[in-house]
């Protein structure tokens, strides 16, 4: 679902890496420079048409907790649309549901010494 989820809201070029590359060649520049800080952002959205799922399914939340314990970045920063998205059927989730995210990337991450915040 992840890698779904990813095409389908990011639409990258056929020629851009799948996701699980992008995760390791993170995974390795995290191990090539340990006394620097790495940071993941990650934009969640919901969306009013079918045919366009929302990235905030648990699915999908679960898969990425996942990666970023793979990746063991330092700070995970979630975040949600801010201002008007280029694309009209989709916005922002709400405070409660970013809390929940944060709990479960906490629960599946497991690592106190990754800031996760939102």
């Amino acid at each position: 679902m992840l890698i779904w989820d990813l095409r389908n809201t990011n639409r990258p070029h056929k020629d851009c890496p799948d996701i699980m590359a992008i995760a390791d060649s993170l995974v390795k520049l995290r191990e090539d420079m340990p006394n620097k800080k790495l940071a993941i952002q990650s934009l969640i959205s919901k969306s009013y048409r079918d045919d366009f799922s929302s990235n905030d399914n648990n699915e999908n939340i679960e898969q990425l907790a996942h990666l970023i314990k793979k990746i063991n970045p330092n700070i995970v920063q979630l975040y949600s649309i801010a201002r008007i998205p280029s694309e009209y059927f989709v916005y922002a989730i709400d405070e409660k549901r970013k809390k929940e995210i944060v709990k479960i990337f906490r629960e599946i991450i497991n690592n106190e010494l990754i800031e996760i915040n939102y």
